[in-house]
């Protein structure tokens, strides 16, 4: 079992998007704590002008599925595009919606909601040292 002080860390640039402030804080938080730089943002516009700004410079985007204006499939279709070495990470607290992420295949991994920090810090190593093809 992995315990706080043995969780994998990082210090790759994250950005973390989802609607429901607190979310995203918290997911903020927990990143930070096992060294990741992170850029946070509630507001899937915001996050759209992150991408095509400062894109190049994030290793992954964590963005939840269900938005208003933007949502998360509309993130990662316009990251698949532009942004083809950016990993993507979709979080949602709706079944549905994971069940849409994993078979779309656009996403490299999934996380439900509500997230433990055990789970989260291991499927980001996962993700950022894996091969991109």
């Amino acid at each position: 079992m992995q315990t706080k002080t043995n969780l994998p860390k990082g210090t790759e640039a994250i950005l973390v998007v989802d609607d429901i402030e607190d979310m995203a804080k918290l997911a903020s938080t927990i990143l930070i704590r096992l060294g990741y730089e992170v850029t946070m943002t509630s507001d899937s516009s915001v996050a759209m002008e992150i991408l095509m700004s400062k894109g190049d410079q994030l290793e992954l985007m964590m963005t939840d599925l269900e938005m208003p204006g933007i949502d998360g499939f509309g993130l990662a279709a316009y990251a698949r595009t532009h942004l083809p070495h950016l990993k993507l990470l979709a979080t949602s607290g709706y079944s549905e919606k994971l069940a849409d992420a994993k078979i779309s295949g656009t996403f490299d991994d999934i996380v439900a909601k509500p997230y433990r920090r055990a789970d989260l810090a291991l499927r980001l190593r996962m993700l950022l040292e894996a091969n991109t093809s």
